[in-house]
């Protein structure tokens, strides 16, 4: 049976599962949280497109935003709360790694995108300040 949740309940009942998964080694597999959450079933289909799996994606990145140091395993191997100094420069070099890539791809198709497309980057649009230092 699965539940609906508001982003308050399910903020909540991730702050207090992830307080028992504190440290690499303890690391809640992906579809055993949203079961844990959501209940039985919540986990199927086992894909990306999963709702539930959606927002706990979303809980995790509202609680990293108010400061609940959630680390993962990558790949859906596990999530976890950091226990240590080094298991968080562990994950955030792989995030890194991980936003430098996005980055690269996004600067080369805006290169290709205004050869083909002269007025899809006007400046009139949109702030390109502010969106190139994202991309940096």
């Amino acid at each position: 049976m699965t539940i609906q949740l508001t982003d308050e309940e399910l903020d909540a009942r991730l702050r207090g599962l992830l307080k028992l998964h504190v440290g690499k080694e303890q690391a809640i597999k992906r579809w055993d949280l949203v079961i844990a959450v959501f209940g039985v079933g919540s986990d199927l289909p086992r894909t990306d497109a999963n709702s539930y799996d959606r927002q706990i994606r979303d809980g995790v990145e509202r609680l990293r935003n108010h400061g609940v140091l959630i680390l993962n395993l990558n790949d859906g191997r596990g999530r976890y709360v950091s226990a240590s100094e080094d298991e968080y420069w562990e994950w955030r070099n792989i995030f890194v790694k991980q936003v430098r890539s996005i980055a690269g791809t996004i600067r080369a198709m805006d290169r290709f995108a205004e050869h083909a497309y002269p007025n899809l980057l006007q400046p009139a649009l949109f702030n390109l300040d502010e969106v190139t230092r994202v991309l940096e």
